[in-house]
């Protein structure tokens, strides 16, 4: 069978005239790479130390939004909002009005949404972290005072203080990121595959591309091909202003030199193409696209109560794209954990208890979540709880009883931990162990009943009632002997008509008899006036 004519345009394109792109189109990120990877050309660049090692890209947006619309804004250039200490340079890079400097800017330091963690704040960047309150004397990352009291934080510019507000105020902000590769990405989840992620392009453009070229003489419909792999031709005049912002940079080996100046080596040269494999007599163009709509799902492996070794074991945060697994695509992905919350120093798809301190530090609620490039989003798993501690038994402390063990589940105990049996009761000398809860002792030589409690007293005990008699120690008692009950108990427990005496007088002291019907044995009970 023939392929369609849609799938010969990209055997054709792909196999003939498809760039040969160099490996700095594979670039992951921008943390520390200063040459490769610059500020959009819409972005202040700042070096946040004076070796200019550490690269840091602002821009400041002057419509005020509510907090999360200003998150959304700057999530939608691959930015977030700012949330760096350096936030007085501010008017200097980012040419803002003296007289504005009073005015607060939404700042990306919010408090965590209610719910069991609540109460801290959180640095809401690519790699979120938890906020802490700097000691240093110059006032920045500090809460004015009286400070914190709402969810959102934002700085005063002019002193450098922190305040909160409710989220709803509409303030202006500021987006930072660390700056974005210079050529166009391959293989990121934002694009189909065989295009290319662009983050140089203007920020409204369309970010997925595919450039093309063809040897004069040949002809090629350029809206045909691009419109048979999904895209549109894409203005060539808008990656040539690319060209001359990037060569401003001095990149190494970006510029074209003058003797080959030409628009296709410019082109050539902005997507990464390897040096000289086109010359000025080639045609060049290039298709775009929306990025394409991805479904992302995110959850943390093995279940928790399926490990078999804790102190060896780990959690792996896995991903699956439209149902399938992206293993191949793990370098292109960014992780982050969080545990209770708080953010974890691991960005590694694998999170191993043995880097613990110990394993009861470990215990608690943990999330993974992932974001790559070209992604404005991160997506996050549900939560896995790590909590082997056995739930604490409950008991029941009484006057007369003592502390007695209420029945307990021990199937809540989990198998990493030894379940929680019952200890053997330790009865004082001369008692005998009853039950689980209960030591006796009979004396047989007679006293009164004021008598009978002092001695009880004086052994930290008491007199047995009625219903425990009758439930345990009926059958260890002599036959038509008669005992001292305690006169303690509630008269409701005494039901039959015949003993309505007991509820006529709750402190009139109570005997019984034991007795014998046949095979069976009875209490006899009655008041002693």
């Amino acid at each position: 069978m023939l392929p369609s004519k849609k799938n010969r345009w990209e055997i054709l394109l792909f196999l003939i005239y498809y760039f040969c792109l160099n490996s700095d189109a594979f670039m992951p990120n921008c943390d520390h790479l200063l040459d490769k990877c610059q500020c959009h050309s819409t972005y202040a660049t700042y070096y946040a130390d004076i070796k200019e090692t550490s690269k840091i890209c602002l821009k400041m947006f002057k419509q005020k939004m509510s907090w999360a619309d200003a998150d959304k804004a700057c999530r939608k250039e691959f930015s977030y909002l700012t949330t760096n200490d350096f936030i007085n340079t501010v008017p200097a890079v980012l040419g803002r009005n003296a007289s504005t400097l009073g005015e607060p800017v939404w700042t990306g330091i919010k408090r965590t949404p209610n719910g069991t963690f609540r109460g801290f704040y959180l640095k809401t960047s690519n790699y979120p972290e938890l906020f802490t309150e700097d000691t240093d004397d110059d006032g920045f990352d500090q809460w004015a005072k009286g400070e914190p009291v709402h969810d959102c934080a934002a700085w005063i510019i002019e002193s450098g203080h922190l305040i909160t507000l409710p989220c709803e105020t509409k303030l202006e902000f500021v987006c930072q990121n660390t700056g974005f590769p210079v050529y166009p990405v391959s293989g990121t989840l934002a694009c189909p595959q065989s295009w290319l992620f662009y983050y140089h392009s203007p920020v409204t453009s369309k970010k997925c591309i595919r450039p093309f070229s063809f040897h004069p003489g040949t002809f090629m419909d350029q809206s045909e091909a691009c419109s048979n792999i999904g895209g549109t031709v894409a203005d060539i005049a808008v990656y040539l202003m690319s060209y001359n912002y990037l060569s401003r940079l001095n990149i190494t080996g970006f510029r074209v030199s003058n003797n080959g100046g030409c628009i296709p080596a410019y082109l050539e040269a902005v997507v990464g193409g390897s040096d000289g494999s086109i010359n000025c007599s080639h045609t060049v163009f290039i298709c775009e696209r929306d990025r394409q709509n991805i479904s992302v799902t995110v959850k943390i492996l093995p279940e928790i109560s399926s490990l078999s070794n804790v102190k060896d074991g780990f959690l792996t945060c896995d991903v699956s794209f439209h149902g399938q697994t992206i293993s191949n695509l793990e370098d292109k992905l960014q992780y982050i954990w969080l545990k209770d919350g708080k953010p974890i120093k691991n960005n590694h798809s694998q999170f191993w208890f043995r880097d613990v301190p110990n394993l009861g530090s470990a215990l608690g609620h943990y999330r993974c979540g992932v974001t790559g490039e070209g992604l404005e989003d991160t997506y996050m798993s549900s939560e896995a709880s790590l909590d082997w501690r056995p739930i604490t038994r409950d008991c029941n402390p009484n006057l007369l009883e003592g502390t007695k063990w209420l029945s307990f589940n021990y199937s809540l105990c989990t198998k990493y931990l030894s379940t929680i049996k019952n200890s053997k009761i330790q009865c004082p000398e001369s008692f005998k162990p009853l039950d689980e809860n209960f030591c006796y002792m009979t004396y047989k030589d007679k006293h009164t009943y004021e008598e009978a409690e002092e001695v009880c007293n004086k052994r930290s005990s008491y007199l047995m009632d009625l219903e425990a008699i009758s439930k345990t120690l009926l059958s260890k008692l002599e036959l038509f002997s008669t005992y001292w009950i305690s006169e303690r108990r509630p008269s409701e427990w005494f039901e039959e008509e015949n003993h309505s005496i007991l509820h006529e007088d709750r402190q009139t002291p109570r005997c019984i008899t034991v007795k014998k019907n046949g095979e069976r044995r009875s209490l006899q009970y009655f008041a002693v006036r």
